[in-house]
Formats: structure tokens, sequence, C-alpha cells
């Protein structure tokens, strides 16, 4: 128990332990609201939008070819996106300046949050989150300090809600074998006939570092349960 005192000072640490203490209690339902999400098979939308309400800032959720699969507010997108065939994309100067400041190199390497301000602005931070499938990174999360500086409880908030996108993207098959993640989602949009730009394709396999060629051979194979081949 917390003895009372008249010092104005004990009263300031005082209410700083109520207040993370009140937060981690939060962060603590509203993972647990998370999870209840995930069970019930809402998907992402749902998942994101119930992140935000502890959050309060947008969100959204990006493959590794850096199109997005949803955010929330659902119809936020910020002029760090490019609109194709109703499917957005980050934009490749937004790219390049995650590449500078090693934010690429961090989230393909480490599944702890970063915070940067790629554009320089100093408007908005941003907050990176990678997600990963047996230690290959699949995707991230991109938080925008819209609305509310960060917090401390938002890294670790950001660390669990990642894990459980990690299980909402393994019920699809396409994130289920572990080699040639990086490759996936961008096969994905050339298989369902996304890719109906040049510039964007060629970004693409730029990013892959694969050489763009007029012509190319694509092979698929079905194997019937996990296979390293």
């Amino acid at each position: 128990m917390f003895k009372k005192y008249n010092s104005k000072n004990s009263r300031y640490i005082y209410n700083c332990i109520q207040q993370e203490l009140y937060d981690c209690r939060k962060a603590d339902l509203k993972r647990d609201e998370l999870l209840q999400v995930l069970q019930a098979g809402y998907g992402y939308q749902s998942m994101l939008d119930t992140a935000m309400s502890f959050l309060n800032n947008p969100i959204t959720l990006c493959t590794t070819s850096f199109s997005v699969l949803a955010s929330s507010p659902e119809n936020y997108f910020d002029d760090k996106f490019d609109v194709y065939d109703k499917k957005f994309y980050l934009k490749s100067n937004f790219i390049q300046s995650m590449k500078e400041k090693q934010v690429l190199q961090h989230m393909f390497t480490s599944s702890s949050p970063i915070i940067v301000d790629p554009d320089d602005s100093h408007e908005n931070a941003y907050l990176f989150c990678s997600i990963h499938i047996r230690r290959a990174a699949v995707g991230y999360l991109c938080i925008t300090s819209l609305n509310r500086p960060f917090k401390a409880a938002d890294s670790s908030f950001a660390m669990n809600l990642s894990k459980l996108i990690s299980l909402e993207m393994q019920k699809d098959e396409c994130y289920a074998e572990k080699t040639g993640l990086k490759y996936e989602c961008f096969l994905t949009d050339l298989i369902e006939q996304n890719l109906h730009s040049k510039s964007i394709t060629t970004r693409y396999l730029a990013e892959l570092r694969e050489t763009f060629y007029p012509y190319f051979w694509v092979l698929g194979f079905t194997f019937h349960g996990f296979s390293n081949n």
C-alpha cells in the first residue's frame, strides 16, 4: 500500500505509477480482446480496428511487397501510398527512405519495433514492427503518430499484435511454407493479374534484387504437406 505524502513530488511519482499500472492493465485487456477476435476468425480488419482502439493512431498492415492488406481506419491512406487497380502500395520514395534509415534491414532481421521519421518532416513519427513466420519476415505493421505521440506501451503492444497477425496469416496457404516467402506476395499479385503497371512491376523486381527482362518463365509446384524442396 502506498503511503500518502504531502510532498508534490511524491504525489507526482504516485500518479505516474498509477498511470503506468493502468496502461499495462489496459494493454493486457486489449490483447485478450485481440485473441478473441483471432479465435473467432474475424480477420485482419477486425484485429486492426481492435488494436486502434488502444493505440489511438492509424495502423496499416503491409506485405513484404509493400502492398496493403488492411488499415484502420479502413479508408485511411495518407500521401505515402499509391493506388493501382483499387489496391494500395507504399510509394517508392518512402520505401527508399526506409532503406536509407535501415528500417527494412531492421525489420527483416529483428522482431522488435523501430520508431523513425522516414521523411524527415518531423510532423509524424512511424512505428514499424515486422511480422515473422518461422523466422522469415512476411509483412509488417506501420503505425503513425497522427493523433498522439507514441508511449512506451505501444511498442510491446505492437509486438503482441504482430504475433497474433502472424497466426492469422498462417491460416492462408500462401504463408504455410518457410522458403521463398519474400517472393510470395509478388507472385500472388502476378498470378491474380493485379500488376498492370510496368513501373510498379519493375520496382518490385528491383526490391527483390531481380533483373527486369522482357519475358519470364514462372514455374509453379504444389506440395502435399510441408517441404523444403
